[in-house]
């Protein structure tokens, strides 16, 4: 059975109480670079230690159980049997099942999103239309909520490093693009390159050929309330596109896009609704 390393990452004596015991911490309290949030510490990992191809390595935030409702437990539990490259502990089924793709997710929340990371996919000669690609419960991932062999954790590395050095070394027209801060919560502005990063997983999943696998992500918790009475219709949305990607009959698309925009109006008038009694 392959080894498996996750990791926790703290800051601060504060999200060190959020560490649960059963994961590895990881000390980012210096913080050199909070531009880089997660990824700083995931690459200083990466790059200074041997990295074996068939143990499995994962990297969470503090927030992990707070976003999951997960414990160590629950994922050493269901990776006792995993053989895929990738196991995806990603919550938020609601966005996973209603969009697509991460970043048609992500482009709501931080604008400019498809347009640059198309830009920087098309740079690094990655076959990728990122308005169009499909991805399901297997491959949307949020929060780097993942565990993967080292061989992906390879190659993951290589695909953000080429990023990074478009970011640090500052002379291609990307960087202004990728260091541009945007909206993420109220009172904080993070780097788009954050949600490429973020998102890059998912693209890996997609151009390369890895093996993915996740945990009931259906009980997991949503991002937010409004999807929650449209839960049934969340599921028929997955399996319409879990469909597509067996079959490639563009029919299950169309059922597809059908009923998210159902969801999506009736979700409208319940928001305006809601805008129209305050």
């Amino acid at each position: 059975m392959p080894q498996t390393n996750i990791f926790q990452i703290f800051y601060n004596q504060k999200t060190m109480g959020m560490l649960d015991k059963g994961f590895l911490p990881m000390n980012n309290s210096e913080n050199l670079r909070p531009d880089w949030r997660e990824y700083w510490s995931i690459r200083h990992y990466l790059l200074s230690q041997k990295i074996d191809l068939d143990s499995y390595y994962g990297f969470f935030s503090p927030k992990f159980y707070e976003k999951t409702n997960l414990n160590s437990a629950d994922v050493f539990e269901f990776m006792k049997k995993q053989t895929d490259d990738v196991v995806s502990f990603s919550p938020y089924f609601d966005q996973i099942a209603f969009f697509i793709n991460p970043f048609i997710q992500g482009e709501i929340n931080h604008p400019g999103l498809i347009n640059t990371s198309q830009k920087f996919f098309n740079h690094v000669k990655t076959n990728i239309n990122i308005n169009t690609f499909v991805s399901d419960q297997y491959t949307s991932i949020y929060s780097n909520f993942f565990v993967a062999k080292g061989r992906f954790w390879i190659v993951w590395l290589d695909y953000c490093e080429k990023l990074f050095r478009i970011c640090e070394e500052g002379t291609h027209p990307l960087a202004k693009e990728l260091n541009r801060l945007v909206s993420y919560k109220p009172g904080e502005d993070v780097a788009m390159k954050i949600f490429i990063i973020e998102r890059m997983v998912t693209v890996i999943l997609k151009a390369e050929k890895f093996t993915s696998n996740c945990i009931n992500n259906l009980v997991l918790p949503y991002a937010g309330n409004f999807l929650l009475p449209h839960h049934k219709g969340m599921v028929h949305c997955e399996a319409l596109k879990q469909a597509y990607l067996r079959t490639n009959n563009t029919t299950y698309l169309d059922f597809f896009y059908e009923q998210a925009h159902e969801i999506g109006d009736s979700v409208k008038r319940h928001i305006e609704l809601l805008d129209s009694t305050k």
